[in-house]
């Protein structure tokens, strides 16, 4: 069988940076999936959709800084 090119990456503990996958899953907050926040990855063998921008606001609320994107 030949090797699949696929841009989905298996995710790690490193992406949720700590983070519960409550948390990160994208809420789909413009409404059209296309707000450039969403991460696509595999995550113990499942689609998962995560949310960058909250995971940068999370980080933030952690560190003490103010958010900005």
């Amino acid at each position: 069988m030949p090797a699949v090119n696929s841009r989905i990456k298996e995710l790690t503990e490193e992406d949720f940076d700590g983070f519960d996958m409550k948390d990160l899953k994208c809420r789909g907050c413009s409404g059209y999936g296309n707000c450039g926040y969403r991460m696509y990855g595999l995550w113990e063998g499942k689609a998962f959709c995560m949310c960058r921008m909250r995971r940068r606001q999370l980080q933030c609320e952690r560190e003490g800084i103010p958010f900005e994107m």
